[in-house]
């Protein structure tokens, strides 16, 4: 007659943040104020497990519930030399090259310097000039190794929840049962301003019996079901036909692969 001890409970819960509002602004190559991205970090997570008494039932079911999720972004600032205006018109009278002396430019038709280090237009390539329109315009207020930098930022995001119960039937006969979600998304940028999406996803179900129908003998029966996706989607998914546009023949025309 003893009457039963009360349910042991245990939970926890935690929260964390960050800012970029406290990251120094980043060092510049190239003799201009570089720009200093804005963004917060954020991780929190919760567990509880206890006894739940359910109505009809003759034992409670012990409960396990927990979450977990976290952002985070990570920001590399990347300098870098871009085509200048004159030499996206093939003009490179005014390019130095790494020992500080003027370019040459050698026609591979002639194997000979053009004249005035100048390519004339209707030797470019009119896929590459396409091409060209992509990247980016370099800074005309800077002279030197480096013309253009800019901060790549790439971001990511996790979340995972999970759930297990079980229930004694009698003696040491028992159900347990679980369901457990896990998601992942990412975003990564590029030095051309270029963004690529990619999410995964996982479901896992599972099921058991416990059964002891005789003192010497056992029987477990279990079922389990899992489920995982992954997809990526590029920049110019669905956006740009960048290829198609530049006149490059042979390349695959599906929306999902342009780029």
């Amino acid at each position: 007659n003893r009457p039963r001890p009360r349910g042991v409970y245990s939970y926890a819960a935690g929260f964390q943040m960050g800012s970029s509002a406290w990251d120094a602004r980043p060092f510049s190559f190239i003799g201009s104020q570089s720009p200093n991205p804005s963004y917060a970090d954020t991780q929190a997570n919760g567990t509880f497990q206890g006894p739940i008494g359910v109505v009809g039932l003759r034992n409670p079911i012990t409960l396990f519930l927990a979450y977990n999720g976290s952002s985070t972004t990570n920001v590399n600032t990347q300098s870098t030399r871009m085509p200048t205006a004159l030499e996206r018109a093939g003009d490179f009278s005014q390019t130095l090259d790494a020992r500080g002396e003027a370019a040459r430019v050698i026609d591979p038709a002639t194997g000979q310097p053009f004249e005035g280090s100048a390519i004339p237009a209707g030797r470019i390539s009119p896929q590459a000039a396409a091409l060209l329109a992509y990247y980016p315009a370099a800074d005309a207020a800077t002279n030197g190794r480096f013309n253009y930098e800019v901060p790549v930022v790439s971001a990511s995001r996790q979340d995972s929840a999970q759930s297990r119960a079980s229930y004694t039937l009698k003696g040491q006969n028992r159900i347990e049962g679980g369901l457990s979600y896990q998601r992942g998304s990412s975003q990564s940028t590029s030095l051309f301003g270029f963004e690529d999406d990619r999410v995964s996803s996982g479901l896992t179900a599972s099921g058991a019996l416990f059964l002891q129908p005789r003192r010497n003998m056992t029987l477990n029966l279990r079922y389990e079901h899992s489920r995982n996706s992954r997809e990526s989607l590029p920049h110019f998914a669905n956006r740009v036909n960048v290829s198609g546009d530049a006149g490059i023949n042979r390349s695959d025309q599906d929306p999902r692969n342009w780029g």
